[in-house]
């Protein structure tokens, strides 16, 4: 008695719906935002501007959104994405009436960081703080890293510390800030 049995239409219709949203699913894909990305090097204390980034469609929630305003932090290289830790709103600038010199630094200096530049060419040895301007880090051929900085120093040290950096005796303290 075959002829009896209940005809499959339930099933048939779960299936169907069942496919079709599986297909929905498939072609929606995840959900994206656009993100900025660096399209070249910008060295620290560069004024952001979108023409320095391009947007890349990542999937939502990856990184947190940030907006090329205000000023690079740190050196953000080619092809790293934007993120809120490398932006600040405020230019690093010396002090009016202060000079600036380009010194060999620690790498992990960063803009706005107060340094001590040690002269060891004075009797006695000389302390003088200064504020770092920018910060270039670049490599080595061997895998190590180095850094070169603007420093701004007060005008009455201006020609102790170009005295003692040519001649090489200029040693750079900093904190772990």
């Amino acid at each position: 008695m075959h002829w009896f049995a209940p005809p499959p239409w339930i099933r048939w219709s779960v299936s169907v719906v069942l496919v079709i949203a599986a297909f929905a699913v498939e072609v929606a894909g995840p959900k994206t935002t656009g993100h900025w990305f660096a399209i070249s090097d910008i060295e620290a204390g560069t004024q952001l501007h979108p023409d320095l980034f391009r947007s890349v469609q990542i999937p939502s929630g990856l990184l947190p959104g940030t907006q090329p305003e205000g000023y690079a932090r740190v050196e953000i290289r080619e092809g790293d994405p934007l993120i809120a830790g490398q932006v600040t709103s405020q230019q690093i600038r010396a002090p009016e009436g202060w000079w600036a010199i380009e010194l060999s630094v620690p790498g992990h200096v960063r803009p706005g960081q107060n340094v001590h530049l040690v002269l060891l060419s004075t009797d006695p040895t000389t302390i003088v703080t200064g504020i770092t301007l920018t910060v270039e880090t670049r490599s080595d051929a061997f895998g190590g890293a180095s850094a070169l900085a603007t420093i701004a120093i007060p005008a009455e040290a201006a020609g102790d510390v170009a005295v003692a950096s040519e001649a090489g005796k200029v040693t750079v303290l900093t904190t772990n800030d």
